[in-house]
Parts: structure tokens; sequence; C-alpha cells
């Protein structure tokens, strides 16, 4: 009887077979220390979304300080922890542990000081950094006592800086007596070589080993030729003791130093051990972000409904061993064998089982280690390398049937290898558990085993785990099709070049097409030909070609119309592209339209204040001579002033001669401001009959300065480029000496009241009324201001009760 799998045995088996721990390798090479490298191998899965959601939370936090400006890095860092334990202990350290200690004591200081003002931006990564431990008073003790180099500051205490000067002294008079030793030719006749050394920390000579008995002295070694015997003078003997007890007075004050920091040391070693961790998490996470960028991956969102919504998903490893084949390229300089094919992977919470079939070595397994690698990613924080908005169900476990599980030790061919396995899970797995089979039930009758793979199917799904199979048998293909929540997909085949294209199409089966690629592979064509006919011949066989080849169509339909899609998506994009464009320009033509009323609104205003101030001048010549011959010459002044002024202001192109004016057609007079209807053609004839609103008038031809295009033959036209603005016409008749600007805003009442008394000026009257109403007063506020100003004004004042009160103002003019 077969012993039931465990468990563990099973996810582990998953994990193995579904490569999770070349995937956790390469997280661990961007590791920086041992212990972030560990942390990485052994990455914890979570058991809740809402931990898998914090955990690559975490890791997008990572992602964003990395890239900011000031970047996130770790230094180096040792795992300290049992140095940290022995001193806990009361054990002694060594001044290079201290030194390592003050490394790491620094690195926390410098984490916590850049994490923890991200409170807003990186919360997470905010609240690690605040249960980092505070160690100055520490790092500032080592940093007295241990030098860069880790040894102990010859200034660490008094003490030690007294007796390393005594230490100091008493090897440069050594030095010096061997000095003068070397330089006596008595001396110098009997050595090796000119020069002393140390041996067992003490000074002496290289004397020849036939010249010993003539050095008196200690012999503390022997050259490996013993050629050389190494003798302390007997002369320099108590001086050497000098310097021993010396050095050993310096040790100990070092050993009294080192267990001094130890005890300081010893409150802060727990929380340096947590802290350690610490920045070995930060380590992971670091990695973490770094493995995302090189995989070019995103955060994904999660859910515990099954819900699989991956765009453009890309296998981690086939990624690395594609950067990895071009880097080995590049060095070679020759080309790269194209990137990792993406696939849409799109499972609705309502498909409980997926069924990918087609041809060999077409990318069907490689989906299935997609899926379950991909799972596995998400429950620990790794972001997956998928489009943005993918979404990944959370799946509590994973199986993954995959491979050949043949094992001899226990006796298990491979049928019975995978069923035990199947027992195994079918015992285990709890719902919502994501289950991956590779061709399960094979190795068997192919009739019992299509019907033993549809029923563990089918009671899979019936026990709610999301189920993703990849078959040859027919029987699974109907299944897929005819079962609701069931799914067909195929790994595409395209069969005019005979080869696959690694590409996922869902919502069809696929042909196996062994003939084919046993053809493209090089097998004997006769071979090929005889196994065609014996598939011919076989009923059900037919029936089931048939089917691949109705397969084979949809799929080459299916790829002419992605092609279709593709071209039409580009072709909405370029249009998308044109209308932007369009816009823009439209935009920048309006902009210069504006520009061009604005320039041509400033010269009118420019052309009107000049010639108010040649009609002012004018007013005061006339008014000073009172004479009937100024008066005469005044007038005719007046009319060159608004001939040429109109001149200036009139838009020819839009003006029509007189002779060419017809009964009907519409005309302007500058000098009122207003436009009538001619009742009569002005050929020949000084003046002409006008209709002005209710009212007919005759009017001297000459004074029509500005004529207006006429009515019936160009009111439908639209003149081309820019014309200048219409002037405003004003809502006064002179003949009752009042303007109504009441509703006006300020710029158009302002406009209007200069036109008026432009036009009064040249009229006898004394005196005019402004109805302006009351409001809020602010109108009223800006006529009597520039009334205050003009050069038409002698005075002015608010109407009486019966003339308006303060909503109008009474004029008096010059």
């Amino acid at each position: 009887m077969v012993v039931p799998v465990k468990k563990t045995v099973l996810l582990n088996k998953a994990e193995a077979v579904l490569e999770w721990s070349s995937v956790l390798e390469a997280l661990a090479n961007h590791a920086i220390s041992d212990m972030g490298a560990d942390l990485c191998r052994s990455l914890q899965l979570a058991h809740s979304v809402t931990d898998a959601e914090s955990l690559l939370e975490e890791t997008a936090e990572m992602l964003m300080v990395s890239d900011r400006k000031e970047g996130f890095s770790l230094m180096p860092f040792s795992d300290l922890r049992p140095v940290l334990t022995r001193a806990e202990k009361g054990g002694s350290l060594e001044a290079g542990e201290f030194h390592k200690i003050g490394i790491v004591c620094g690195q926390i200081q410098i984490v916590r000081a850049k994490l923890l003002p991200l409170g807003v931006l990186a919360p997470l990564l905010s609240q690690k950094a605040e249960t980092l431990g505070h160690y100055a008073d520490l790092t500032q003790s080592i940093h007295r006592c241990i030098d860069e180099e880790g040894d102990v500051r010859p200034t660490a205490t008094p003490a030690l800086h007294k007796l390393t000067d005594t230490l100091r002294v008493s090897k440069e008079r050594i030095r010096k007596r061997m000095e003068a030793l070397l330089n006596k030719p008595r001396v110098a006749d009997l050595l090796q070589e000119h020069y002393f050394d140390l041996r067992a920390n003490r000074y002496v000579l290289p004397v020849r080993a036939e010249c010993r008995s003539q050095v008196p002295g200690i012999v503390h070694d022997v050259s490996a030729s013993g050629a050389t015997v190494f003798i302390e003078p007997r002369e320099l003997v108590e001086r050497n003791n000098e310097m021993k007890v010396a050095e050993l007075e310096v040790e100990r004050e070092i050993r009294k130093i080192l267990n001094d920091l130890a005890q300081q040391l010893i409150p802060y070693a727990g929380t340096l051990a947590t802290d350690l961790h610490c920045l070995a998490e930060l380590d992971c996470l670091a990695a973490k972000a770094a493995l995302s960028r090189v995989l070019d991956a995103k955060p994904v969102s999660l859910n515990a409904r099954g819900r699989v919504w991956l765009n453009k998903a890309r296998h981690p490893l086939l990624v690395l061993a594609r950067l990895r084949a071009a880097r080995d390229l590049d060095e070679r300089s020759s080309e790269s064998d194209g990137e990792v094919i993406p696939n849409d992977l799109h499972l609705d919470e309502d498909i409980r089982g997926l069924v990918i079939s087609g041809p060999n070595a077409g990318g069907k397994t490689v989906t299935l280690k997609l899926l379950g690698l991909f799972a596995l990613m998400a429950r620990s924080g790794l972001h997956l390398p998928c489009a943005e908005h993918s979404e990944m169900g959370f799946f509590p476990e994973v199986y993954a049937d995959i491979g050949d599980a043949q094992d001899l030790s226990r006796d298990l061919s491979s049928f019975s290898a995978h069923i035990t396995q199947m027992i195994g899970l079918l015992d285990h797995a709890v719902p919502g558990a994501l289950v991956l089979l590779d061709e399960p039930a094979t190795s068997t009758d192919p009739t019992e085993g299509a019907a033993l793979a549809e029923a563990m199917l089918l009671r899979l799904t019936e026990q709610e785990m999301k189920v993703v199979v990849t078959t040859h048998y027919p029987r699974l293909k109907v299944l897929a099709q005819a079962r609701p929540g069931f799914l067909n997909a195929s790994a595409e085949f395209d069969v005019p070049t005979l080869s696959p294209t690694y590409r996922v199409r869902f919502g069809m089966p696929g042909g196996s097409s062994a003939i084919d690629i046993a053809g493209r592979l090089g097998m004997d064509e006769a071979l090929l030909e005889d196994a065609q006919q014996r598939v011919e011949q076989d009923e059900t066989v037919k029936s089931e070609q048939a089917m691949t080849r109705i397969v084979d169509e949809l799929q080459q339909r299916q790829r002419r119309l992605d092609v279709e899609l593709a071209g039409a998506k580009v072709a909405r994009e370029e249009h998308e592209t044109l209308v932007q464009i369009q816009r823009e320009k439209t935009a920048q033509i309006e902009e210069v339209e504006r520009d061009l009323k604005k320039n041509a609104r400033r010269k009118m205003a420019e052309e009107l204040a000049l010639a108010k101030r040649k009609i002012h001048e004018v007013v005061e010549q006339t008014k000073k001579e009172r004479a009937a011959i100024s008066a005469k010459a005044a007038k005719e002044r007046l009319a060159d002033i608004e001939r040429h002024t109109s001149a200036q202001l009139s838009d020819s192109s839009a003006h029509v001669p007189l002779h060419e004016m017809r009964v009907g057609d519409q005309v302007e007079i500058p000098s009122l401001g207003v436009v009538g209807t001619l009742c009569e053609a002005p050929e020949s004839k000084r003046r002409v009959q006008l209709r002005i609103g209710e009212r007919e008038m005759s009017v001297d031809v000459q004074s029509l300065g500005g004529v207006a295009q006429k009515a019936s033959r160009e009111n439908t036209s639209v003149s081309e480029g820019v014309s200048s603005p219409p002037r405003p016409r004003v809502s006064a008749d002179p003949a009752q000496e009042v303007l109504d600007v009441r509703g006006k805003y300020a710029d158009d009442a302002l406009y209007e009241i200069e036109t008026f008394l432009d036009q009064i000026s040249l009229s006898s009257a004394s005196l005019v009324r402004v109805i302006h109403g009351h409001g809020t007063g602010k109108l009223k506020q800006v006529l009597r201001a520039y009334l205050k100003a003009s050069p038409y004004v002698t005075g002015f004042r608010p109407g009486d009760r019966y003339e308006g009160g303060d909503g109008v103002t009474i004029v008096d003019l010059k």
C-alpha cells in the first residue's frame, strides 16, 4: 500500500516544479548583505489577502523611494547576531567586532533619518523606521575608541596614550642600537644580509650559521635552509625585555577598554539584534524593488474570488534568461534571439477550470508555470512582469503536478506517482486553492486515462478550486467547451510555417499537430505519410482530425482578425493624433485671431484718440475766434478729420463703392455711428433717403463715408482673414441729448459715452443726460471719473428727483 503524501510535501513539490527557488535566487542576487540574501531565499508567503497587499505595497513604496532623487541604499553589513549574543552573556569582543557594530549603528541612524520623514509618501517604510532604536551614545563611544581600520585608537584613554608612547620610545631605542650594530664591521661580516628583523616579537640579527658562536645571544629562529640563524644579541636582551613589558601593559589597557565597551553594549544588544533584522528586511525590500525594475514588473490588485486578469504577462524566469543571453550576446557583438512573447491571461471568477491544449513545445507548460509563479510572487510581495491594470487572484495554496513523477526508490511508475499525488491533493487541498496539472492521467490507456482525468477535474472544481490543466485528450476539450464554469484555451500553432507562436488563445481548443511537428523536426517523409494514412483510416481519429482542421481554420481566422484589429487600433490612434493636432492648430489660429483683434482695437483706439484731440483743437479754436469764416473752416477741417479717421478705421474689404449700391442695400453713417437702408439709388444725387429704424431721413451722399457690405449679395459670404471688429452702436438719439448705458459693462459704457460726446460736441447742445442706473454704483463711479477728465465737459451733477435722481448724471458741455 502506498503511503499518503503529506500536505507540506505536496506544497514543497509544487514550489520545486514551478522553479520558485530560481526566482528567489534571482532576488537574493540583488541583496547587498548576507542576512538580506538569506531572507530573500526564505521569503515567506502571506496567508491572507490583506497581508499580501501589505507586502506588495511595501515593495511599491521601496521602488518609489529608490527612484527618488535622494534614492535609498544600504552599505554592506555583517551578521552580528552571534557577536551580540556573546556580549549579552558577558563574553569579550575584539576591536574589529566593535568596528562592525559601529557601522551597523551608523546605518540604522541613516535609515531612520531618511525614512521617518516619508510618513505620507511611504507610510509602511516609515513605520519600520519608527521601530529602529537610538544609538548615539554607543556610536560615539565606539568611534572614540576604535578607528576606521578596526583598531583601538592610541588616544582611547590617557593611560593607553602614555603606555603607547613608552612602547614607542622603547622600540626606537632598540632600533637605533640595532642600526649601530649593523654598522660595526666586525658584526657586519657575520651577517647573512644587512638588516635586522623581529622574531617572537623580539629584535634579532640574521647571522650566518657557521658564525653563530661568534655572536653571543639567544637563538629565536632558523631559516628553512638552515643557512641563517636569527639571534637576539645579549646586549639587547634587557631592552627587549623592557619592550615586551611595555607591550603587555598596552595589551592589558586595550583589553580593559574593550571590556568597558562590552559593558556599554550589553543594554543595547537585544534592540540591536532586532534592528539588525529590520535592516535585513529593508535590504530584502530593496532587492524586491531592484528585481521589479529588471523584470519591468508592475504591482497588481489582488482579489479573493479567484479572478485572474493579466495583461501582457511574461514568465519571469524566461525574462531573466533572455536578459542574461542578451548580456552575453552584447559581449560577443552578436544578435539577440528576441524578447519573451507576452500573453493576456483572462479568467473570470466564474471560470473554475481552464483546459489548455495544442502542440507540444507550444508553451502550454510555460503558461501553467507562469500562473503558479505569479500566485506565489503575489503572496510574497513581488511585483509581476505584466502590464499595468492587471489583477491576480489570491490563492492560499498552490499545487502543481508537472513533469515525470517516477520514483524508483518507492517503486512508483510514472502513472502511479501521478495518481499518488492526486490522492494527496484531493485529501489536503482547501477551497480556493490553485491546482496546476500537466497532462493528467497519461502513461496509461488513453480512453481510461481521459475518463479518469475528466472525473478528477470535475471533483476538484466541485471543491471550489481553480484548476488549470494541459492535455491532448479530446474528451477534456469537449468538457471545457460544453460545461459551464470551464473554458478552453489553445497554444497557437502556425500551420503555414508548422511552428508554434507561443501565444495562448482563449475560447477554442488546439490540435496536437504531432505529425506536422515530427516532420518539422526532420522525421522521414515516408514514415510520416504512412502515419497520415493510418490516421485517415481510423474513423474515430478521422473525426478528431476534422475537428483539428476546424480549430486550425478558426485560429487562422482569429490571427487575421487580430491583425485587422491591430490595424484598426493603429488607425484610430492616428486619427486621434490628427484630431489633437487639428485642435491645437485651431487653438493657435484662435489665439492669432485674438491677437489680431486686440491689435486692431488698440489701433482703433489710438486713431480715435488722435481724432478727438484734433476735434477738440478745432472746437477750441472756433470758440475763440467766433467768426463765420473760422466756423466754415472749422467745419471743413472737421470733415477732413472725419474722412481721414473713417478711412483709417474702415475695412476696405467689407465696403462696397457708392456707385454700386442699390435700393435696399445697407449703408453706414460714420458721423452718427448708425446703419440705415437705402430708399433710393445714390447715382448723380447729392442727398438720398435712408430708413433708420422706423424713420426716414435725408442724408448727404458725402456723409456716407463708410458703406457696409451689400445685404442682397454678400450677407451669406464669409470674408477670409480676420476683419476689424464692428464698432458698437450708440443707443442715443442726438435730438434728445440723452445716453442710456444701463446694463452695460464699464468698458462698453466708456466707449459709448466717448462716441456720444464726440457726436454731441458738433451740435449746439450745452447739457446732456447720461442714464446709468443705481446697481452697485461701480458704473456710475467709472463714468463720473471719466467725465472729470473729458475735454468736452465743464461739470456734471447727479440728477434731481424729477430727472431720475442719482441714477442719472447731468453733464454740462463746453
